[in-house]
This record gives structure tokens, sequence and C-alpha cells, in this order.
């Protein structure tokens, strides 16, 4: 997985950021799930 004309270090940085980019994005799709599902939990106590 070299990519020539880098040196060697690049790639494992290139795929240890797009884990972390990976990563972000999950915990961002859970935190706004979990925000999704208090809303209607408070909704349903209202009523």
């Amino acid at each position: 997985m070299h990519i020539t004309g880098r040196p060697a270090g690049w790639s494992v940085l290139a795929v240890v950021g797009g884990m972390s980019a990976l990563g972000m994005a999950g915990l961002s799709f859970i935190a706004d799930f979990a925000e999704t599902r208090a809303r209607r939990l408070h909704r349903k106590e209202e009523q």
C-alpha cells in the first residue's frame, strides 16, 4: 500500500486518518440517533 513519492509512514497515517474520520462519523450518527430517541420519549411523556 506504499504510494510512490511519499515516505513509507505516509500510507499508515492515511489509513489511521481515514479510520478516525469514519469513527467520528459513526459517533455523530449514534449521538443523532440517541437524541431523536430521547425527543420521542419526551413527547410520549407530555401526552
